[in-house]
């Protein structure tokens, strides 16, 4: 009998220690936690609240359906859940997390246990019942709407056939109208025909005499454009190379103000990143001390460095757009410095097309008629090449390329092809600078200064083959960009030979 005693008393006591152990680990865990819950409690919360909001928007729509055993079913999941988050409401700690609440928490927990069990099963099971009767209704939703669909398909098909009946019944009424229709038609075609022939008549009439008329003033008017031409040339080439000075000063200018900002960005960004380390090992530093006082004081530099941060961004994002808004303005200026009238200064013609007009008195001594459409980004302005040997290396490079890009032209109008400057090739040593443009060496037409200046040559030849390869556009654009430097480094010699134009081209 002692000994039976001795057990019970055993039992009582690993039993009291037993909950006693899992009352202080439930109590520490509470402590811990960052909202005063058990995580074994905390999922279960989060669920039942989720399903309660899907059971009012449920609600909701049985109201409007008028669906009875669908109400009552969500009002048991409404109680339900309202007494499960009342028992996980009892066993959370509300207000500041002390041990001894934690400990009332955690006893709370342990007697509550089957409680919160039964209550989740309870809600588990009104879950697996509420998916079922909203299944089972949508399963007759659907039945319905198919039934509908098809009484409508049936209903429609009638309606098409009854359609088409009384148009096949009117069919002899539609041909008839369609013979009158077209009757009418004939005789008003063959009405605007005579009229129309008429007016060409008497409208081409008009077009002679006034084209006879415009003749007649065409050519002095030429002659007039042309002096005017001739007189404003000097004048205006003298403005763009002054322009050219100005626009130079100011890229250099430009490209300073540039570097200085670069370099400012670069040491307001070594800042920030020394900043945000700083502000990171402060943070560190915050979330390891429990100091009060020591929390205080790494708060306040941390403040004071993430002001600071702040700031540096603000300069850094000032900066960086005030060097954005330098560099668009260096590369309009490049632009505009590529773009400079001296692309559309020319002595001589733009096209070489047959018959060659003489114009005493003229440079060079010919003026071939005619215009040369432009490829971008020059618009429709024509362009011709300046013979301007002692312009600057750049722009003698560019009106080189470019004049004779422009105005080696075949009679078709086309842009000169690779076989036209093999014809060209073996007349080059011929050539002479007192020639006029457009001399004739065995019936192929060549320009004396394209052929007798061998940076004009080697780029004439350079930009034939690219054209052929690439295409006039494209050609334009690797060419315009690249050949000032390849140009001005090459030798001025009076023709070429052969090894040298091959040396020179590999270098192009």
């Amino acid at each position: 009998m002692e000994a039976w005693a001795v057990v019970a008393c055993v039992a009582s006591v690993v039993q009291l220690v037993d909950v006693t152990a899992r009352c202080i680990s439930k109590s520490r865990e509470i402590q811990q936690s960052g909202d005063g819950f058990l995580e074994s409690h905390a999922s279960p919360q989060d669920a039942t609240n989720h399903l309660r909001g899907l059971n009012n928007e449920v609600v909701f729509s049985a109201t409007a359906i008028t669906d009875p055993a669908l109400l009552v079913l969500c009002n048991s999941v409404t109680s339900t859940t309202d007494q499960l988050l009342a028992v996980l409401d009892k066993v959370k700690v509300k207000g500041s997390k002390t041990k001894w609440k934690s400990l009332r928490s955690a006893i709370r927990s342990v007697w509550s246990k089957e409680q919160v069990e039964d209550l989740e099963r309870r809600v588990a099971e009104f879950r697996d019942e509420l998916n079922l009767h909203i299944v089972v209704r949508l399963r007759q939703q659907l039945t319905n709407l198919d039934t509908d669909l098809q009484s409508y398909i049936q209903s429609s098909d009638e309606r098409t056939q009854k359609i088409i009946d009384a148009i096949l019944n009117q069919g002899d009424i539609f041909t008839a109208l369609l013979l009158d229709y077209g009757s009418e038609n004939a005789q008003l075609h063959e009405t605007t025909r005579s009229v129309v022939q008429e007016e060409h008549t008497r409208t081409r009439e008009l077009i002679q005499l006034e084209g006879q008329r415009l003749g007649s003033e065409s050519e002095e008017r030429q002659r007039t454009t042309i002096r005017a031409v001739q007189a404003s040339e000097t004048m205006i080439i003298s403005s763009i190379e002054t322009n050219g000075e100005a626009n130079q000063i100011n890229h250099a200018r430009t490209q300073s103000q540039i570097a200085e900002l670069e370099t400012a960005l670069q040491v307001i960004k070594e800042q920030m990143e020394a900043r945000d380390r700083e502000l990171k090992q402060l943070l560190t530093a915050l979330h390891e001390t429990r100091n009060a006082s020591k929390r205080r004081t790494i708060g306040e530099k941390s403040n004071a460095v993430t002001a600071a941060l702040m700031a540096l961004e603000t300069m850094y994002s000032t900066l960086l757009s005030v060097l954005t808004m330098l560099k668009s303005s260096a590369t309009d200026l490049l632009n505009h410095a590529r773009t400079v009238e001296i692309w559309k200064i020319s002595s001589f013609a733009s096209k070489l097309s047959l018959p060659t007009e003489i114009r005493p008195g003229h440079p060079g001594g010919a003026r071939m008629s005619g215009a040369v459409p432009l490829l971008p980004p020059f618009s429709d302005e024509d362009l011709g090449l300046t013979s301007r040997p002692w312009l600057a290396t750049s722009q003698f490079a560019h009106s080189s390329y470019f004049g004779y890009y422009y105005t080696t032209i075949d009679a078709s109008s086309h842009i000169i092809e690779g076989a036209a400057m093999e014809a060209r090739w073996k007349y080059q040593p011929s050539t002479s600078q007192t020639d006029g443009f457009g001399v004739s060496y065995g019936g192929v037409s060549v320009d004396s200064g394209p052929c007798t200046n061998s940076a004009l040559w080697l780029a004439a030849c350079v930009t034939a083959v690219l054209r052929d390869h690439l295409g006039p556009d494209l050609a334009f654009t690797l060419l315009a960009g690249s050949l000032n430097y390849t140009i001005s480094n090459v030798q001025e010699k009076e023709t070429y030979s052969n090894g040298r134009f091959k040396a020179d081209f590999r270098r192009t």
